[in-house]
């Protein structure tokens, strides 16, 4: 661990106490200079630390800072987050820096997560709202071994692994919404978007995208939107570190199960979790609109709709909708 980390690993374990400049130099066996330096940074990153010359230094507060200090404690992963990771206050989209992150070479696991987004995606070109500190927004960058057509299950694989993770952390029982959209009750808590960079037969990278409205309020999330929040559901406010490092630990599972397995045992999972299966759905694509049942999903991960005459449509993309 850095001096950086060990330094605020050192402010959280005498949170809300001081502790001496002098006595971290002793600490770790290094000067004054060097601990101020560090301390700095710090407070750059956005640490709310105060110093006093008599006292020392101090966390104002807990930190929830989604950097890398702060989230190796709880990091259970092999290679997720320990490949690469990159931490920014703000970026347009955390998918954009990771295209370019890709394209440079950057390796499988990497990880961009960002406190704000001024330009958050989602699907069919939606905005993501994606205000300072309420949620997480990060991306993964995936370096897979198999064909473009398989690429759609990571989507869902992905939606599996957010359920996960918040139902590890709470008391809720979160759905999923073909293809990637989590949902509390029926208003949407996460998203995922999945880019790529491939050729015919040949995956050059893929990149995750994952939204969670951690501690959004009401004013934070217009109804209009129909989303909700871990915050408004539970009326507790959750570790974005913890939920981050829970999300890459089920990520991370999932996709060794899938390299081992296949994905039947995540499509399985998916189908537990499903709040598609079963409705009746209105699905719109540029050419045509599809009603059916919404039976199951084959080994693309592509949603399988019958029609009112009984025929099997296969659905990989297209907005769809739960009819009523």
């Amino acid at each position: 661990m850095s001096l950086k980390g060990e330094i605020l690993e050192k402010l959280k374990s005498v949170f809300p106490s001081h502790v001496s400049g002098q006595s971290i130099a002793e600490s770790f066996g290094v000067s004054r200079s060097a601990v101020w330096k560090a301390v700095n940074r710090l407070k750059r990153e956005g640490y709310p630390i105060e110093g006093s010359p008599r006292r020392g230094y101090r966390l104002t507060a807990p930190s929830d800072l989604l950097t890398r200090e702060n989230l190796l404690p709880l990091l259970k992963t092999r290679t997720f987050g320990r490949s690469g990771y990159f931490h920014h206050r703000e970026v347009t989209s955390t998918n954009d820096v990771a295209k370019l992150l890709a394209r440079e070479g950057c390796p499988h696991g990497t990880v961009i997560v960002a406190e704000a987004q001024s330009r958050g995606r989602g699907r069919l070109g939606r905005s993501w709202l994606s205000p300072p500190g309420a949620g997480i927004y990060f991306s993964l960058v995936l370096r897979p071994d198999f064909e473009p057509p398989l690429a759609p299950r990571i989507t869902l694989l992905a939606g599996v692994a957010v359920a996960r993770a918040i139902q590890s952390l709470s008391s809720l029982e979160p759905k999923i919404k073909w293809p990637n959209d989590v949902l509390l009750g029926e208003r949407k808590v996460a998203g995922i978007l999945m880019e790529m960079e491939a050729e015919a037969d040949l995956i050059h990278y893929l990149v995750l995208g994952v939204g969670v409205n951690a501690n959004m309020d009401r004013a934070q999330l217009p109804e209009s939107l129909n989303a909700t929040s871990l915050f408004l559901e539970t009326r507790t406010t959750h570790s974005r570190c913890e939920l981050l490092a829970r999300v890459l630990y089920e990520l991370e599972s999932l996709w060794d199960e899938l390299l081992s397995r296949g994905f039947e045992p995540v499509a399985e999972m998916w189908r537990e979790m499903s709040f598609t299966l079963g409705k009746i759905v209105k699905v719109e694509k540029k050419e045509e609109i599809l009603c059916g049942q919404a039976e199951d999903i084959d080994e693309h991960g592509c949603l399988l709709v019958r029609d009112q005459e009984g025929r099997i449509h296969r659905v990989s993309h297209g907005e769809v909708m739960h009819v009523r």
